[in-house]
């Protein structure tokens, strides 16, 4: 190994130990120290990673124990701060206590937490959009059906009107039908009291006309009887006085 590369591991080294690094930092600048003989040389873009870890130290400085390594996004819990070394206590969810650089702490969470909190409430509004469009829907058609109902109600209730208004239009005639039929039966009985008395008149004169026909043809009888009974004698008395 030659020494361009074992002095740029040493610094990175050191950079680690001072700054709390991330492992993949130290393996990305040995990997950038390391010689590229036949490699073709190319500046591809790169982005500084947004996960790392720091260590978390039984005391305020490199010196103390790492009791844990911290990863972006871990909530922890401020207990006390030292603007003097830069350190700050802190307490994990998991309940350890211990030591980390103030300059690594934030007030809010990280930008990858943050983003997947986005997520996470896109997806429920989402998620309540969905529902609401299910219950919008829904109602829509309840709507629908009642408004169909509705004018379903509303041409029934106007036939049922015109069914009304025909009905007493036909009880107003039934009424002056049944009027007029009482103003008959009365006029028809009248007319056949009428009628009774010109019957019994006719009966009445019809019998003396007879009786007078039969009282004249009695009459006529009487009378030819009677010339029937003297013609002979007068016929007699003419001859008689001829003879003489």
């Amino acid at each position: 190994m030659d020494s361009s590369r074992l002095a740029g591991m040493a610094v990175l080294l050191c950079g680690v130990c001072l700054t709390g690094a991330p492992q993949a930092a130290v393996a990305a600048a040995t990997d950038a120290s390391a010689p590229t003989a036949s490699a073709p040389v190319t500046h591809p873009t790169r982005y500084v990673t947004d996960q790392f870890q720091i260590t978390l130290r039984s005391g305020p400085g490199l010196g103390h124990q790492i009791l844990s390594m911290l990863s972006s996004g871990d909530r922890v819990t401020v207990l006390q701060q030292n603007a003097k070394n830069g350190y700050s206590e802190v307490k994990t969810s998991s309940g350890v206590s211990g030591w980390v650089l103030t300059r690594f702490l934030m007030d809010r969470p990280a930008a990858r937490a943050q983003l997947a909190q986005a997520h996470q409430a896109v997806a429920a509004a989402d998620a309540k959009l969905k529902t609401a469009q299910q219950t919008l829907a829904k109602t829509k058609n309840e709507l629908t059906a009642k408004v169909q109902a509705d004018a379903a109600l509303r041409s029934r209730f106007d036939s049922l009107q015109q069914e009304y208004q025909t009905l007493r239009k036909t009880a107003k005639n039934a009424v002056a039908m049944a009027d007029a039929n009482d103003k008959l039966k009365v006029r028809v009985t009248t007319l056949e009291r009428q009628l009774t008395s010109v019957s019994s008149e006719n009966a009445t004169l019809r019998n003396t006309g007879l009786l007078r026909w039969f009282m004249a043809g009695g009459g006529v009888l009487l009378v030819g009887l009677i010339l029937g009974l003297l013609m002979p004698r007068l016929t007699r008395k003419r001859k008689d006085n001829w003879f003489n």
